[in-house]
């Protein structure tokens, strides 16, 4: 059975997509929207602070690391975490459990894909606020935030 777009008629695979000057548009997803800047504003602030950026949005089957940074000889693993409103809680009550355990096994795979690391590590988080109209609200680091698993905010 085939999924149709009613109003065309066609299979959901065959609706051209729209164009804007010859070149095909995809929906825009607002949390990725939301996520990119986040990540961005979070880099900023770590160069602002003397840290250097080893690499962003690295993959482990556990999951991705949103940046590896280092500074003072400590690397940091840190999740962003962005919330816009305050409905559904703030950026740092985003980070579950789960994500926490999560995050010590993927700094751990890290570790083991690169080397030439420094001896010291930890998880911070980057939590950052957004009011509702989207004005930035708040940029906090918390550092050493995940430790073994249980969030130390």
């Amino acid at each position: 059975m085939h999924r149709h777009i009613w109003a065309t008629g066609l299979p959901a695979a065959e609706v051209p997509r729209p164009q804007r000057h010859g070149i095909a548009m995809t929906p825009v997803d607002p949390r990725k929207t939301l996520g990119d800047l986040g990540e961005r504003l979070a880099v900023e602030h770590l160069l602002a602070k003397g840290y250097t950026i080893r690499e962003q949005n690295f993959r482990t089957a556990a999951g991705e690391i949103d940046i590896v940074a280092e500074g003072a000889g400590v690397l940091a693993f840190v999740e962003v975490k962005c919330r816009r409103g305050a409905s559904m809680g703030t950026a740092a009550e985003a980070l579950t459990p789960a994500k926490q355990r999560r995050m010590v096994q993927m700094a751990e795979a890290y570790g083991q894909a690169r080397d030439g690391l420094p001896a010291q590590w930890r998880i911070d988080l980057i939590a950052i606020d957004f009011e509702r109209d989207g004005r930035l609200g708040s940029v906090v680091h918390y550092e050493n935030a995940v430790d073994g698993g249980v969030i130390q905010l």
